[in-house]
């Protein structure tokens, strides 16, 4: 988001946006734009508030606008409709809202961040599945394959990184300098058709809190000392993406929630338009309550050129 001033008629503006950063994320719009607090002046409160509550219909807490290229949104004080009464002067206030799609133009070399990729859930074998406007993702037994695409541009985009991260809520910009990581080997990579049930590993369960809890082997020199996310009840899904030159899904080893991983041979992963699908597989036993039920979020960014 940009605030400008009032523009005058053919007045132009430069404006200079990151979208790789991650400032205000998760704020609603209106208060990325006007801020937290209201004006003393009643006069200038009460137009705060009302633009605000208009912002607030329009764009819920969370949520983007729908346009895939930079909105212009343009208020104009003055009433919009002309009230006339018989030996009255009637007290006319009122704002009118323009909102105004801009033609944008992308450099050769071009990085999307994360708050410039959209994510769709296309598919879903899970009885529970589905994205919150905000980004996070909930996901019961079974898979979920989601869609992540920058915004629209002409050309084909050559991918020379791409970079991910699953977390809980936990918001970090990724600047492509994240581990890099290789898919599983061809003898743990589970069945195309079946990657839950038909998974070489076998399905974590919820833990016994009755259960001795395994020894933890001494730290070898040079280790982090932290066990690995399969060695513990995971909290977030394995993670599949689809290999275009092989047109088959491929899982990658299990990853640190505080870490952010940068994959081999993107090239193979996202295609012309930027687009990569992910496959997330839940393979938690149904528990009573629930608590086979995942929450978490996905973090992306590609770069490369566009020709």
């Amino acid at each position: 988001v940009a605030v400008l001033p009032s523009l005058a008629p053919g007045e132009g503006r430069t404006i200079d946006l990151d979208t790789t950063g991650t400032s205000f994320y998760g704020y609603a719009l209106s208060e990325r734009i006007f801020g937290s607090s209201f004006p003393r002046d009643q006069v200038s409160a009460r137009k705060v508030y009302t633009r605000r509550a208009v912002l607030d219909q329009l764009f819920s807490y969370g949520t983007v606008p729908s346009t895939d290229t930079p909105l212009l949104l343009a208020w104009r004080d003055g009433a919009v409709l002309d009230v006339e009464l018989a030996g009255e002067q009637p007290n006319r206030v009122g704002d009118g809202l323009f909102m105004i799609p801009l033609a944008v133009t992308l450099d050769a070399h071009q990085v999307f961040g994360d708050q410039a990729m959209r994510r769709t859930v296309v598919a879903t074998t899970a009885a529970q599945a589905w994205s919150e406007q905000g980004g996070m993702m909930y996901l019961s037994r079974g898979t979920m394959t989601v869609e992540a695409r920058p915004i629209n541009f002409s050309g084909t985009f050559r991918a020379s990184s791409l970079e991910i991260a699953l977390t809980q809520g936990d918001v970090r910009p990724l600047r492509g300098t994240g581990e890099l990581i290789s898919p599983l080997p061809a003898d743990e990579q589970p069945p195309q058709d079946d990657p839950v049930s038909g998974a070489s590993a076998e399905p974590t369960q919820s833990p016994d809190p009755n259960a001795t809890p395994a020894p933890i082997p001494p730290v070898k020199p040079g280790d982090r000392g932290i066990p690995r996310p399969e060695q513990m009840f995971s909290s977030v899904p394995a993670v599949q993406l689809f290999d275009r030159v092989s047109q088959m899904w491929v899982e990658f080893p299990a990853g640190d929630l505080s870490q952010s991983y940068r994959i081999a041979d993107p090239e193979r992963y996202v295609d012309g338009g930027g687009s990569v699908l992910f496959r997330f597989v839940n393979r938690a036993e149904a528990g009573e309550f629930g608590e086979e039920q995942l929450y978490f979020q996905l973090l992306t960014r590609i770069e490369g050129t566009i020709e």
